[in-house]
């Protein structure tokens, strides 16, 4: 069972998505491809993004990599946008 607050829980119901359908959510995997550096394990695109950025520059790891593998998922309305942004998440939490 996922936890998510009231809002999620009302968007996901309203858009007919139910999270236990894989099926579903499968069609909107995503490959993702990992680097390691500093010691961190980090999302290759997002770091190549990052590269100006040293770990030094941070009070502890978690912190840079919490920078670097942080992504903004563009959302536009309806389900099918909906079932992208949560199958890029899904696909995070699968590796």
């Amino acid at each position: 069972m996922m936890r998510m607050n009231q809002k999620m829980a009302k968007l996901l119901a309203k858009a007919n998505i139910d999270l236990s359908d894989e099926q579903q959510l499968n069609m909107q995997m995503v490959k993702h491809d990992f680097t390691e550096a500093n010691g961190s394990v980090l999302l290759k695109n997002e770091y190549a993004h990052s590269r100006h950025i040293a770990a030094k520059y941070y009070q502890d790891k978690t912190g840079y990599e919490c920078f670097v593998n942080h992504v903004h998922i563009p959302f536009k309305k309806g389900k099918k946008a909906l079932l992208s942004s949560l199958g890029y998440l899904f696909s995070l939490g699968s590796l």
